[in-house]
């Protein structure tokens, strides 16, 4: 299948599609992955502003997950993937890891006095490397509301992504449900390749925009002549 988008050595390509079909295809060419795959969103913000105008595509069950996950161990890849207390960690799982997102807010049932304010990270596979740090990671905020700049209900700060990229001393990254493009932006500052997926045309749009900025500021192979295929 030909990459919507894509740099002129390939070392970023970026498919509009579905990632059960796309991603199969691809993961004989990466060497780990990072998933957040969707799950829906049920309860409006504070704001008034309802993530539900926003489901997310897959998002009624855990389908992309597992089948993403049994990839990975069929091709014996490390890979992390996000979650929440009310989804089941997937049984494949060595570690979860809590992600502390600080005062970022989070949907949450709007009767209850707390705010959800953490996300599961479940490791598995083999290849991750480095020192042994706490199970909860702290210090990687994203906006809370979109006036101040957050376009996608599950968007996740590159400094995470990154800090996560730092445990696996590998080159190429896929990501089959990739959003608005964070983990290609982190690929991109730490000199990895990239393989993502987006089924939706409107966050597809925004990462080929995010991903195109940060190779513009700091080319991540020789020939950073971007080759476009998508136009939005």
């Amino acid at each position: 299948m030909k990459p919507t988008w894509q740099t002129s050595d390939g070392g970023v390509r970026m498919y509009l599609g579905d990632c059960l079909e796309v991603m199969p295809m691809l993961l004989d060419q990466g060497e780990a992955m990072i998933l957040d795959p969707p799950y829906g969103i049920a309860h409006k913000t504070r704001y008034g502003a309802s993530w539900r105008s926003m489901q997310l595509a897959g998002g009624g069950d855990t389908e992309i997950r597992d089948t993403m996950v049994s990839r990975c161990e069929l091709y014996a890849m490390p890979w992390a993937c996000f979650g929440s207390w009310n989804v089941p960690t997937p049984p494949q799982a060595r570690a979860v890891l809590a992600w502390d997102r600080g005062p970022a807010i989070g949907v949450g049932d709007p009767s209850l006095p707390w705010e959800p304010s953490w996300d599961e990270i479940a490791i598995g596979g083999r290849g991750w490397k480095g020192s042994r740090d706490e199970g909860v990671i702290r210090g990687h905020v994203v906006a809370t509301p979109r006036t101040k700049g957050r376009c996608h209900p599950h968007e996740k700060p590159v400094s995470l992504i990154q800090y996560l990229l730092g445990k696996l001393p590998l080159r190429t990254i896929c990501d089959p449900t990739m959003g608005i493009g964070t983990t290609g932006v982190a690929c991109v500052r730490t000199s990895r390749r990239f393989l993502g997926v987006e089924s939706d045309e409107r966050y597809f749009a925004i990462a080929v925009r995010r991903v195109s900025s940060e190779l513009s500021r700091a080319p991540l192979f020789e020939r950073p002549i971007i080759q476009r295929e998508f136009s939005h």
